[in-house]
């Protein structure tokens, strides 16, 4: 039940350019590290001293993931923790006045895809992470004020097909117990949606509103066993988000 193929993540392996050269600036981390975190990203290892995170995060990395993630490939943890401090920066919005609590899950394999470390169930990692931020009886708390858990993660081996997964079961529990909301990725599709009738793009884009949006939803109907969400995302006491893009998306 429990033994199963490690989580993947996997996406374009590039960061967009910025389009405005203002957008490379930021007030620079003062007090903030006096700040208790109230949000933990569990994720892969970022990029800590980029100029948008410098003096911005905790990392607490007990299992010596960084030893084994190339600076170069610290794509994700990088991008996720940018976003939860900056949100989108095309808006200039505030920042984050605390610190970002991060706890390594994921680490670049011989094929460059990020992925969670092999000789680890992520299951236990996860609930290792969450009672390490939490405290035990024996352990004091890394980060207790937090109570939002980002996870943008999932296994492409285990889409959801009517059983929770226990993974899924674990966060359910841990947002129980602990007053915590995690924040879950539905899980992307790696596979562009084949649509039946055309034969080209070109032909696809002649045929009428109406024709095309019945030959998507037909597409997208035969294909759900395959383009279902991924666990953990099926847990109920959890906020699930799926990706924007409907061709794309796990939904």
């Amino acid at each position: 039940m429990f033994l199963r193929p490690q989580s993947v993540l996997s996406d374009p392996q590039d960061i967009e350019a910025l389009a405005d050269g203002s957008l490379g600036t930021v007030e620079p981390a003062t007090d903030i590290a006096r700040a208790q975190p109230i949000i933990a990203l569990l994720d892969g290892m970022p990029v800590q001293a980029h100029s948008l995170l410098v003096n911005r995060l905790i990392v607490d990395d007990p299992d010596n993931l960084e030893a084994r993630s190339l600076v170069s490939q610290r794509l994700h943890g990088t991008a996720m923790a940018s976003l939860i401090l900056h949100g989108d920066r095309n808006d200039a919005g505030p920042l984050l006045p605390r610190p970002l609590y991060v706890r390594p899950l994921m680490l670049i394999n011989a094929q460059g895809v990020e992925q969670t470390d092999n000789d680890r169930l992520l299951v236990d990692t996860i609930h290792r992470a969450v009672l390490r931020i939490k405290g035990t009886d024996t352990e004091e708390a890394a980060a207790p004020a937090v109570f939002l858990i980002n996870l943008s993660l999932g296994d492409v081996r285990r889409p959801f097909a009517g059983v929770i997964s226990p993974l899924a079961r674990l966060l359910d529990f841990l947002a129980d117990k602990y007053g915590l909301l995690f924040l879950v990725s539905g899980g992307n599709v790696q596979h562009p949606l084949e649509i039946a009738g055309y034969t080209s793009w070109t032909a696809f884009e002649r045929a009428s509103p109406e024709d095309r949006e019945k030959a998507v939803i037909r597409s997208l109907d035969n294909m759900k066993h395959e383009r279902t969400i991924l666990s953990p995302a099926e847990a109920l006491n959890v906020v699930t988000v799926p990706d924007a893009d409907p061709l794309r998306s796990s939904r």
